[in-house]
């Protein structure tokens, strides 16, 4: 995740978030915002900031951390990104129920799902709050994983999660076949590419006693992807993996 803007009343905040590129399962800039508004909440010493943090990822999804600011304790987690739809259609929606519950609020303009939470009445621990706002994305796309794995023979699930750019499930005999449509703009973009993933056609894993399969191909979309419609094949700087 990036941090593209933060606006709080602390100049140690902002230097620690500004300009960070961190590479981890949950939005590190999400879950150190919430943390933080609860410290404060639980500071007799201090008063709660009032805040606005905006966080880009690099397939385009978007948070935003913010309070109100006539009722500062009572913040809002909210989240944007391109599938957002299609995860909510295949598994995300049921997940939500079952994972966040009341936390669910009306989505904030320009987002599609917000948590909304008070810092002084937390209905549960600190960190588990933070890291459930934290997670969201990675909730709401792992419950359109489980739900490949469960889908009918015949279907597959489309998740569109960068412009131009998709992941495909397509569930077989022996599991779901995931395939991941790479664009690749520039001819520079393809060399560099092409050199990292053809990497992955070799790579082992010794962790693993029975890894996935893994094939990367330019161009054309591989056997397994046949019974899925209108998928881009054959255009220049199209990759399979």
């Amino acid at each position: 995740c990036v941090c593209v803007s933060a606006t709080c009343s602390s100049p140690l905040l902002l230097s620690s978030l500004v300009a960070m590129i961190l590479l981890e399962a949950y939005n590190r800039i999400v879950y150190d915002t919430v943390m933080r508004a609860f410290a404060q909440a639980t500071d007799p010493e201090k008063k709660i900031e009032q805040m606005v943090v905006e966080s880009g990822e690099f397939d385009g999804a978007h948070f935003l951390v913010c309070n109100d600011a006539n009722a500062r304790s009572v913040f809002r987690v909210t989240l944007s990104m391109l599938c957002l739809d299609d995860c909510l259609a295949n598994g995300g929606q049921d997940m939500l129920g079952q994972k966040y519950g009341d936390p669910i609020s009306e989505p904030m303009e320009g987002y599609g799902v917000t948590l909304m939470f008070d810092v002084e009445n937390p209905s549960a621990p600190p960190e588990d709050i933070a890291m459930r706002c934290a997670s969201l994305k990675r909730n709401l796309m792992g419950a359109s994983i489980l739900s490949a794995f469960n889908a009918k023979m015949g279907s597959y699930i489309r998740l569109p999660y960068r412009k131009g750019e998709s992941v495909y499930f397509v569930p077989s005999e022996n599991g779901p076949t995931v395939c991941y449509l790479i664009r690749f703009e520039s001819e520079d973009d393809r060399i560099i590419g092409s050199a990292f993933l053809q990497e992955l056609n070799d790579l082992k894993d010794p962790q693993l006693k029975r890894p996935p399969l893994k094939r990367f191909e330019w161009n054309h979309k591989p056997e397994e992807m046949n019974r899925v419609p209108n998928m881009p094949e054959g255009e220049e700087g199209i990759g399979f993996l």
